[in-house]
């Protein structure tokens, strides 16, 4: 009787077990038809530029409808499509109201670039950006938004991270260039840590008593920086005011201070039209996580169910990590069943309408673009 028992039971583990597997096959199955059927391509053009296709470009812009936060989550700052796709959103959504670009740097970063975009010089010209051979793709990156804002665009990049150093001194350095030799010698003889590149070799420690050094003074005697900064003095006031100005913040802190940077930059303006880019690394961009920089953006008054997210996959790239497969769904038999959907170079998967058994993906964001 006992054998019998035993038989019994193990007939109903195998026929639980082939069904759960049916059912997952099953489901994969219906996963992998849905994606058939709601995808569209990118380009990658000869000048090595992205393209939308038609489909793609009409796809986003009715998902753009009522929004005003574009989102792309990056799978990781150093695979080069990073910089493609920022160019590619900046180009469509500068024709449609593009205000401010925010990126996950500090306040100086941002202020060079727009010094640069703004500018008639070249990347040659000393305060700008990195020369040319040091970092070929935000180079280009910088060259081809100059471009763009040259075309009678008109926007800005914001940074609402913490500040690098290598960027600060050349923020510093945009803001002197406005003062003649003599106007520059008394700024410097108040503050002459603001012309100390030593702190490019200094440790993360004295980097940030530094930091913490330049805003307490400017705290301390706001009144002789602004008889000495005149015109200058806002900008002055913006690079050394930030509350995250001191190296990476320790766990969701970064995040918090990040949100609240970003908000700040919006919230003087209510009911707006504007459109919004948003670049950074998945990490921040997990709406999931609800002390994650889009966790708190997603339920804030002034963007709340106003955000649209481009996740981006790499399949097969040699990057070593990719936040969408660390901290997302991209795993498993869900990887495998958008390898199976993804039939070009660059597929973008709309997510929107996934059925409910899906709905852990939807919500990580309304788009993804899958690249082979």
């Amino acid at each position: 009787m006992k054998c019998y028992l035993i038989l019994l039971f193990n007939l109903i583990f195998l026929i639980n077990t082939f069904g759960q597997v049916d059912n997952k096959s099953e489901n994969n199955k219906n996963l992998e038809t849905y994606l058939c059927e709601h995808r569209t391509y990118l380009t990658l053009n000869t000048d090595s530029t992205l393209s939308l296709s038609y489909d793609a470009s009409s796809l986003i812009s009715s998902k753009m409808k009522n929004k005003n936060l574009f989102v792309i989550g990056e799978n990781n700052h150093n695979y080069f499509l990073t910089n493609k796709l920022r160019i590619l959103f900046i180009k469509k959504f500068s024709k449609h109201g593009l205000k401010d670009v925010f990126i996950e740097y500090g306040r100086s970063t941002a202020a060079v670039n727009n010094a640069y975009i703004k500018s008639n010089y070249n990347l040659s010209y000393p305060p700008y950006l990195y020369k040319v051979g040091q970092n070929l793709n935000y180079a280009r990156e910088m060259e081809q938004t100059k471009e763009i804002y040259n075309k009678s665009a008109d926007f800005n990049f914001v940074g609402i991270d913490f500040e690098r150093t290598f960027f600060y001194f050349r923020a510093i350095d945009c803001i002197l260039n406005y003062f003649n030799t003599k106007e520059k010698e008394a700024i410097l003889q108040v503050a002459p840590y603001l012309h100390d590149t030593s702190i490019l070799h200094y440790t993360n420690r004295q980097s940030k008593h530094y930091f913490k050094k330049i805003q307490n003074d400017f705290i301390k005697d706001s009144a002789t920086f602004k008889s000495l900064f005149k015109t200058q003095y806002n900008n002055y006031k913006y690079l050394v005011t930030n509350k995250d100005i001191c190296l990476p913040s320790q766990g969701r802190k970064r995040d918090k201070l990040m949100a609240e940077n970003l908000l700040k930059e919006t919230q003087e303006l209510p009911n707006n039209k504007n459109i919004y880019l948003l670049s950074c690394g998945y990490f921040h961009s997990n709406v999931n996580k609800k002390n994650s920089l889009l966790g708190r953006l997603s339920e804030s008054s002034t963007f709340k169910n106003k955000i649209l997210i481009l996740n981006l996959y790499c399949n097969n790239c040699n990057i070593d990590i990719q936040g969408i497969s660390i901290d997302g769904f991209m795993k498993k038999d869900i990887l495998k069943t958008f390898q199976h959907a993804a039939n070009n170079k660059f597929v973008l998967f709309d997510l929107s309408e996934l059925p409910i058994e899906y709905e852990y993906i939807k919500k990580q964001g309304d788009l993804l673009l899958f690249v082979n």
